[in-house]
């Protein structure tokens, strides 16, 4: 199988630059795969995370100074340029995929690096969902506020189409009805104007098949899909608010 092929190059060689131009110091690319417990690649995560190492400081991913973030791809692969140094490499809210690796200025090539994601170990709060769409809304935004499962959505729907009418920022939350897990979508609008379709569940989603341009970026928790432009908001059968993406 193709994820058991692309573990065996997690010590392999890949050809590198190095050093060039007479001597010069040059980036590094790393490569590297998410994969989880079955060794499936994990695509579409937009949640790898590497934290720069001072010298003689602490290893600890929790103190270290976010360097990058990087996304897997289609096949659950990653690559970043790296200048010299020690660095911290994670999956978001995963700490035993951490991994630690040196960049140095040797021709020798890096090692291709494989992280190993267990959601079992990573359940998630629903205020999860409460923060990313602070962040993607802004600090000035309006609150159209929480809906319930099974509460009437008209009063916030109202507010969020009155505040996108308007043009100013704004999010709306939907708690909907899960079996063994606590799930949820929202609608969520920035200052630029740009508007995005959130969704979460508190055991994690699958990161395959996303809607184009789809991230996520809080592990496998939420799902952020950017509305199609010009932005068209619709009310479901329910009453709330959703929005038309390039494959909805």
């Amino acid at each position: 199988m193709q994820w058991q092929r692309f573990a065996r190059m997690q010590t392999a060689n890949f050809s590198d630059s190095g050093l060039q131009n007479g001597g010069q110091k040059e980036n590094r690319q790393l490569r590297g795969m998410v994969i989880d417990p079955a060794g499936a690649t994990v695509p579409n995560l937009s949640s790898v995370e590497v934290r720069a190492i001072a010298p003689g400081g602490s290893s600890s991913a929790s103190s270290l100074p976010l360097f990058a973030t990087v996304q897997t791809d289609q096949q659950g692969q990653f690559a970043i340029e790296l200048p010299t140094g020690s660095y911290n490499i994670c999956v978001t809210r995963f700490p035993k995929s951490c991994r630690t690796l040196n960049v140095d200025p040797s021709p020798k090539p890096i090692g291709y690096v494989v992280l190993r994601i267990n959601p079992a170990e990573d359940h998630a709060s629903s205020s999860l969902l409460d923060q990313r769409l602070r962040t993607i809304a802004g600090p000035e935004a309006q609150t159209c506020g929480r809906v319930e499962a099974r509460e009437s959505p008209q009063k916030a729907t109202g507010c969020a189409l009155r505040t996108f009418n308007s043009g100013k920022p704004f999010y709306v939350r939907y708690d909907d009805v899960g079996v063994d897990s606590e799930v949820a979508h929202a609608i969520a609008a920035d200052p630029r104007g740009n508007v995005y379709f959130v969704e979460f569940d508190s055991m994690g989603m699958s990161s395959n098949h996303l809607p184009p341009d789809a991230t996520m970026p809080d592990g496998l928790h939420t799902v952020v899909v950017p509305c199609s432009k010009p932005v068209r908001l619709r009310k479901t059968r329910e009453g709330k608010l959703t929005c038309f993406s390039k494959d909805r």
